[in-house]
């Protein structure tokens, strides 16, 4: 009697193998995602999230909305799949909370969506860290109107059309 693999097999391509793609940076994934039968990929008509291997009588995992009215279409032979963050990924990720337990503030631009932080000394950190009165090592961000990387200017604008904000 043969073991049921847990995968439902594809009739012409198997385990049907999909390479994956770090869903921060765009690079080459680390995992490969045996796929097999359930290569259907539904876009929720309400937040726009593309499942994967999903049935039309299955809920939206991000949004709880139906997938009933989802538009369907077949996994392309090579498309790659999101996986988990690549290894450089993985270490800013580790800085950037290394650094924010130090003190540091999460800045996002409204303008390109650039994000990084602010390193503790920063006036815009210490202004942040004032009005939430938040101490090191408690998360909290700022997002300004604009940044050096899509208005290069002599580095005061940015701060000075900043709004202080949650982080999450």
């Amino acid at each position: 009697m043969a073991k049921d693999p847990g995968i439902p097999l594809h009739p012409t391509k198997g385990v049907n193998p999909h390479l994956t793609f770090c869903p921060r940076c765009g690079g080459d994934g680390r995992e490969l995602v045996l796929v097999g039968a359930n290569d259907k990929v539904r876009t929720c008509p309400n937040c726009g999230m593309n499942a994967i291997g999903f049935r039309s009588t299955q809920s939206c995992p991000k949004c709880s909305t139906s997938l009933r009215q989802a538009k369907v279409r077949t996994l392309e032979d090579h498309e790659k799949l999101p996986g988990n963050l690549c290894e450089k990924c993985e270490e800013e990720v580790k800085k950037v909370g290394e650094l924010v337990k130090d003190g540091a503030v999460h800045v996002q631009c409204k303008k390109c969506g650039m994000q990084g932080v602010l390193r503790k000394d920063h006036p815009l950190a210490i202004q942040a860290r004032k009005h939430f009165n938040l101490h090191n090592g408690e998360p909290c961000g700022v997002e300004v109107d604009a940044c050096p990387q899509c208005e290069p200017h002599d580095g005061q604008a940015g701060e000075a059309n900043a709004s202080v904000g949650d982080a999450g």
